[in-house]
């Protein structure tokens, strides 16, 4: 690294203070903390996928409901 920083006509203290800046704040500037703009296509396409995820629980529910009542009737009736 000597090499490196003596063809940059850096001191090697400069970089490993940049290196270490850079390992304790680097995740700051790729992480969460950046907020990305969504474009109005984007927030069509999430509200879409919440209502249609609403709309698959539903659903869910409903064959639940139907399969419990199905197997309520078999038992009554007497089927195995």
């Amino acid at each position: 690294m000597s090499e490196v920083c003596e063809g940059a006509e850096l001191q090697p203290s400069v970089f490993y203070g940049w290196l270490r800046h850079l390992f304790e704040h680097g995740a700051a500037a790729f992480g969460e903390s950046r907020k990305r703009v969504e474009t109005s296509r984007e927030q069509e396409l999430l509200a879409e996928n919440e209502r249609l995820r609403a709309r698959l629980a539903r659903k869910d529910e409903v064959i639940a409901e139907v399969t419990e009542e199905l197997v309520r009737t078999k038992t009554t009736v007497g089927e195995p």
